[in-house]
This record gives C-alpha cells, structure tokens and sequence, in this order.
C-alpha cells in the first residue's frame, strides 16, 4: 500500500470515537493524518486524544491565530479526504456549497479530482430522508464516494441503517480503489539534427483523457508523456520523452523503481531510428548540435528500435503487473486489423490490446470507437474515452483480482454510459 496524505475530518456524532480507531489504523500503516474536527465533534471526543493519535494539531476554527488560511493549504496538502463521521446537517451543507466553518471550507477548497469519501452516521429515519438522500445523490454527482451505513442498534436506541462503517471497511475500500497506473502517451521524435526529426501524427489526446479519467476514479497516475503531447489536467506525477530510447530508459527507471498495478501503454513509439545521415560523400551521426545545410540532398540510414511493450514485464519490479497495450491501424480492411491486434497480442507479456482504426476517428464530433481485446476470449466495442476508462477501469480489476492474464468476456459485465 503507497503511503498517502490523508485528511480525516469529524462531525458530532457519537460514532466518533470509531474514527479514533481509523486514525490510528491509518497512523501505523505509514500515512500522515491530519484531522479537522467541528466544534460538535470535540464534544464526542477529545483533541487530547485527537492530538495524540496524529502528533498533529487539530484544527478547528476558521479564525485561529497562524491558521487562518488552512482550508486553503490543507485542501492542497491531502491526497485523501475523508469525512467519518459526517451527519445530514454537513451532508445537506456539503451538498448546498455552505462555507460557515473550517470543514464546509476545506470542502469547497478541495481540488475535485482528488478522492473525497463521505461516511454517514445518523438515524435511520433522518437517513431516508427525502433531503438527505438528495444531498447524497448531488455529492455522487460530483465525485463523493459515500460509504453507505450500515444496519443495526443505534444510539438512540432504534434499530436501522445509520450505523457508521467500521474503520476497517473504510480502510479496505479507499485502498482497493487506489491502483498504480503508469500511461504513456504521445509519439516520438527521433532526432536528425537540431531541427528536423522523425516522428508521427499522434497527440497524446487519447492518453491524457484517459489520466485524468482514471485520476478522478481515485487512482494514482503517472503519465510518462512525449514533449509538446497533449497536456493531462490531473495526474499524481508527469515525465515527459523524447525519442525511443529516451522513453525506454525512463520506461525502465520507473517500472524498476516504483511498483505499478498496471501500464497502459500508448504511446506512438517509432520503429526506425537515424543511425546515419549522408550529404554528399559525408557521413555523420544524427545530433541535436548541427544544421545540416539545404543545398545538397541527403540520405538516412534508418536502424530498427526495439519493441519496448515486449520488455515491460522485464523491466518491471511487480511481476503480476497488468499490460494493456494500443494498436492504431489505418486500413479498412477488417482482416489486415485482426492481423495487427493478433501479432500484438501475442508480444511477450501483454495482456491486453485496444484497437482504433484512424479511418473511424473524427474528433470534430467526438467520434472515436475503440475495440478491447483479452486472451480469455475478452472483446468489446467502445465508443468513445469515457467509456473506455470505465471499462479497462473494470477489467484491469479484475484480472489483478484473478492473478490470472485470461479473463472471459463473461466474468466482465462491460459497462455503457446511459
């Protein structure tokens, strides 16, 4: 599990004494935990006790001295957010866009990109309320995770849903959202001289919607980006590449050094490289320090690169990690496409394949169907980026569940956008 900077905010509820036990769950995993407690809050429990689980000073006020813009740089700090407990009267407050306290503030500070989770704790009859269900319906819309309550005895004696989830089953599902993905996107540029390289028509568009997609569903993302690609809006790290090797060696540093769950691997990479350049009867190296003049034609000794989507699995220090490879063909020809996803699929180590064929791509009204392809059997038709995301989202879940590299059609229930 990555360690992560993690705001936990309380409400007042009596269930605040099991975010005491989150807290201290999360301090001895490695996080850092800053809290933020209402005023109700530090009536269930102490800032004493607050204090100690964290080592942090709890905060509370809007208006303490040398704290006064914390919502601000606190709403930067976290990775996380987590509300536990959170009672109808901050959900309906959450929901309006209310700011009448550090917690209403912190809300509306927070980058929405981030994960925001939400766990209720109230009365049953208050939580089927047409209001408060509501507010949760609005909070969904926008991204909260609400981690629903469940049902048993309640303080006041009734017996319902409204029951606080254990610190545990927070834990458990915050983590289990949170996967490792490393994408890269954009084509190469492999150098002639200071001002002319080799390269191809790819933007990185598909790439950085797909970062910023999969960023916004609660995953870490590192988007390994070629110069001048198109740029993601939210990521947790961006690298940018040059040319083939460029790429493979930081391809290479990070797969060793970092422990991914997955690489979606996009980028338009360059089969050929200059190994040589003639003018005339001179021959010399390609090199980002010369001009080579207009006034005599010239000719490129082209070199083959290699096939970097078949080192991935070698470079990478998770054995299990999951690959989904790209294929773009340019030919209406059904069976030269079978053929390109077919010799892909079977490159070493890649797990799965996505298909676009330039002919079916029209950006201008947002055309642009892909195909997903696994060993077990697994294909479906996708429309557009959205929905791509959501579905390698799925099924990238559940090969990593499997610890297999087949997965049928049928233990994946595609997903559609209504």
């Amino acid at each position: 599990m990555s360690k992560s900077k993690i705001l936990v905010g309380l409400t007042g509820s009596i269930a605040c004494y099991k975010t005491c036990s989150l807290i201290s769950q999360l301090v001895q995993e490695g996080h850092e935990v800053r809290v933020v407690a209402t005023p109700n809050a530090l009536k269930f429990v102490g800032e004493a006790t607050l204090e100690g689980l964290t080592k942090q000073t709890v905060l509370s006020d809007n208006f303490t001295s040398a704290h006064m813009i914390e919502h601000i740089t606190l709403a930067r700090w976290a990775d996380i957010f987590i509300v536990a407990p959170i009672t109808a009267n901050h959900l309906n407050k959450f929901s309006l866009g209310l700011a009448d306290d550090l917690l209403t503030t912190l809300y509306l500070a927070y980058e929405n990109h981030k994960p925001l989770y939400l766990a209720p704790a109230m009365n049953s009859v208050m939580y089927a309320h047409e209001t408060v269900q509501q507010s949760i319906s609005q909070l969904k819309r926008r991204g909260a995770k609400i981690l629903e309550p469940t049902s048993g005895l309640l303080a006041c004696g009734e017996t319902g849903p409204g029951k606080m989830i254990e610190p545990e089953h927070i834990i458990a599902t915050i983590f289990s959202n949170n996967k490792k993905y490393l994408i890269t996107f954009g084509g190469t540029r492999e150098v002639i001289d200071g001002v002319r390289s080799i390269t191809n028509i790819s933007t990185g568009f598909t790439g950085a919607k797909l970062t910023d997609l999969l960023t916004q569903t609660g995953n870490s993302v590192t988007a390994l980006m070629a110069q001048g690609a198109t740029q993601p809006n939210f990521a947790q790290k961006v690298l940018e590449f040059i040319d083939h090797d460029d790429l493979q060696n930081k391809m290479q540093h990070l797969l060793k050094s970092f422990h991914f769950d997955f690489i979606i691997h996009l980028a338009a990479v360059s089969d050929f490289s200059v190994d040589k350049i003639v003018a005339g009867t001179t021959e010399f190296s390609p090199s980002r320090d010369i001009k080579i003049g207009s006034e005599k034609s010239i000719s490129l000794k082209l070199k083959i690169n290699t096939k970097i989507v078949d080192q991935i699995k070698t470079f990478s220090q998770n054995k299990n990690i999951k690959v989904v490879a790209f294929k773009l063909t340019n030919t209406r020809d059904r069976i030269e496409r079978s053929l390109a996803v077919e010799k892909l699929m079977n490159s070493p180590g890649v797990d799965f394949v996505v298909h676009n064929d330039l002919n079916e791509i029209n950006h201008a009204n947002n055309t642009h169907p892909f195909h997903i392809y696994g060993h077990g059997g697994y294909d479906h038709s996708i429309q557009n980026i959205k929905e791509l995301a959501i579905n390698l989202e799925k099924l990238l879940a559940a090969a990593k569940t499997s610890a297999r590299t087949t997965i049928s059609r049928f233990e994946v229930q595609p997903d559609t956008l209504s």
